[in-house]
């Protein structure tokens, strides 16, 4: 069982190595790039015989969201606040896109497919200041006449709606406002995801 295991982890490292030579042979020139991308992880065979492949190192970053690069290719990047920089990527990346310039804690895996800042793929994030304060992160929602903040399923009466922030019920909302006993008065807000 543990042989036939280390016998199929061979087979596919030699027929990934062998496509990669086969694609730079056509070509007339030699193709490093379809070597060097093979990257076969280190694995174990356990006492079943189960080949077990390492999980990814999940990880913690903080820094400030900046937009980079030319159209259409803009990327949403982290300037960490060590003076690094990785690119995001992942299911959160058009929310963290409309979040440029918010400093935010996201929390995922460090991918090298980039090839200069490598690539951070996102699994939550949460925003820890937008202009310098901690804002109030939630979905925006109607009832009768009144709005609220839906914030983990608790709602929060809003004060000073805007007209425009009124057409997005349902939408993912940051805002920064004044808390009195009763409600949240509205002096900034963006929109994180649409309805």
């Amino acid at each position: 069982m543990i042989s036939a295991a280390r016998s199929y982890l061979v087979a596919s490292v030699l027929m990934a190595v062998a496509c990669g030579s086969e694609r730079g042979a056509g070509s007339g020139m030699a193709d490093d790039s379809a070597t060097d991308s093979i990257q076969v992880p280190e694995t174990s065979v356990t006492d079943s015989g189960a080949l077990q492949v390492p999980q990814p190192q999940i990880e913690r970053l903080q820094g400030r969201l900046l937009e980079t690069g030319p159209d259409p290719m803009v990327a949403v990047t982290l300037q960490l606040d060590d003076g690094g920089s990785v690119n995001l990527i992942g299911d959160f990346e058009s929310e963290l896109h409309r979040l440029s310039g918010a400093t935010v804690a996201v929390t995922g895996t460090r991918r090298t497919d980039h090839p200069t800042l490598g690539t951070f793929a996102v699994r939550r994030y949460e925003i820890l200041s937008i202009e310098g304060v901690k804002p109030e992160v939630g979905i925006i929602e109607s009832y009768e006449t009144e709005w609220f903040l839906l914030i983990d399923d608790t709602p929060v009466a809003l004060a000073d709606v805007p007209d425009d922030l009124k057409t997005r019920d349902g939408a993912k909302v940051w805002i920064i406002g004044e808390r009195t006993q009763t409600r949240l008065r509205i002096q900034s807000y963006g929109i994180i995801r649409e309805r």
